[in-house]
């Protein structure tokens, strides 16, 4: 479970942010935090992130995203001779990139960070807190020696030969099998699921409902209880080429270039998932397009949310509330209330325009976050737990006033007059 994401130097933020999923020392909202059995500390289920249009919601969920992928793959997809791939702040390229969170597995917490610039690894550690106590399993220093703690066996020092100066020992560590760090990069990496926006993400979840039995019906059962007017689901494989010619025809292009020995099959198909309607006195399917954006939008969220609760990861969205009705919004939260006293729960980070969830009882106010932009296009990330809040506040009222931020500065009859004047 996540507890902590900090970052700077990266797209629209500069300086140091920090997202915190520990809670806060506040009396409202203390039924829906998790306890975990072998960790001191309570952990959030949510992070709600607010801001106007441009401020840089997306790029705090871009940031972690950058984290996570650089975790699973700097080692084996990054080529060995090419820069990082790090979108820093525009005009501070050649300054460092610092990335570090803690996590909690299995009642112990980790905490993991690296610092990068667009050519190589600045620095990279690792530490353990077992009992509450702190362990460096590794740390690493740009032109030294890597330091190994005494409580990391197995080959570190074959594996620290073979690391490039651009990529993270632990990714390196995890792909040459290294047992002990190999499984923690596992959970981080596997701890965390994203879900964007785009079409193919979107349609790539939805798809995935037809190939498991079980997860189709737990599908089905949450959109009959969503009110979408769906009653069914069908689940079949669909002819990628509209003929045998269109097939003939796109073979013969890639064999032109990559030699007849490609061979490609003329009956190519996908998977496609169809949806049951109601249409006056009987039913007929509809396609994933022919679906409104909400709809699908809803669709594409259900299998990341079953696979969240089921294995209690951090589930982090794009624009939660895209076309989706607040009642349904609201549902989907509360499948994230935690049970108590658990081993693991899930967590869900997510950025949304819906002030609504403002005044839920299932929203903290240490679970609401905000961001601005300045003048000159530096954003930054503050809790609404940093502002002196009375506890029966109208949180949404004040959020929309912009006493605490967050919302952009606008001028309406500005933007009439700016046409109006022609």
């Amino acid at each position: 479970m996540l507890l902590e994401f900090r970052f700077s130097n990266f797209r629209s933020f500069l300086t140091q942010q920090a997202l915190s999923l520990t809670a806060a020392s506040i009396r409202s909202g203390a039924q829906h935090v998790i306890e975990l059995a072998k960790y001191k500390d309570q952990v959030l289920p949510f992070a709600a992130i607010y801001g106007g249009n441009g401020s840089g919601k997306t790029n705090v969920l871009k940031a972690l995203q950058f984290y996570i992928q650089t975790v699973r793959q700097s080692f084996n997809r990054w080529e060995p001779n090419a820069p990082v791939p790090i979108p820093s702040f525009k005009g501070e390229e050649k300054q460092p990139s610092r990335f570090e969170a803690d996590w909690v597995f299995d009642g112990n917490k980790y905490s993991y960070r690296f610092c990068v610039n667009q050519e190589r690894v600045l620095n990279e550690a690792l530490y353990a807190y077992p009992n509450g106590r702190e362990q460096r399993w590794f740390s690493r220093e740009d032109g030294a020696p890597m330091y190994f703690g005494p409580a990391l066996s197995g080959p570190n020092k074959v594996i620290e030969q073979l690391t490039r100066a651009n990529s993270l020992f632990l990714s390196a560590a995890a792909q040459h099998g290294h047992e002990q760090l190999g499984q923690l990069q596992r959970r981080i990496v596997e701890g965390v699921e994203f879900v964007t926006q785009e079409r193919n993400t979107l349609l790539h979840h939805s798809q995935y409902v037809g190939k498991y039995p079980e997860l189709r019906e737990q599908v089905l059962r949450l959109i009959r209880e969503a009110d979408l007017g769906i009653t069914g689901l069908a689940y079949g494989e669909k002819p990628i080429f509209a003929s045998e010619e269109q097939a003939r025809l796109y073979r013969a292009y890639v064999q032109s270039f990559a030699g007849e020995a490609i061979e490609i099959p003329l009956e190519l198909s996908r998977p496609e998932l169809r949806f049951r309607h109601r249409f006056g006195g009987g039913e007929g399917d509809l396609d994933f397009d022919d679906e409104s954006n909400g709809t699908k939008h809803f669709l594409g969220l259900l299998p990341p949310v079953i696979y969240a609760r089921s294995k209690g990861v951090t589930l982090v969205v794009d624009e939660l509330d895209s076309g989706l009705h607040s009642d349904l919004v609201r549902a989907i939260l509360k499948l994230f209330v935690p049970p108590k006293k658990a081993t693991s729960a899930a967590q869900i980070i997510f950025n949304t325009h819906d002030v609504q969830m403002q005044e839920w009882p299932e929203l903290r106010r240490d679970e609401i976050w905000l961001v601005d932009k300045s003048y000159d296009g530096v954003s930054s990330l503050r809790s609404l737990a940093d502002f002196s809040v009375r506890n029966d506040a109208n949180i949404r009222r004040g959020y929309v006033s912009g006493r605490y931020g967050g919302v952009p500065s606008l001028d309406e009859n500005a933007l009439v007059r700016s046409l109006d004047d022609d």
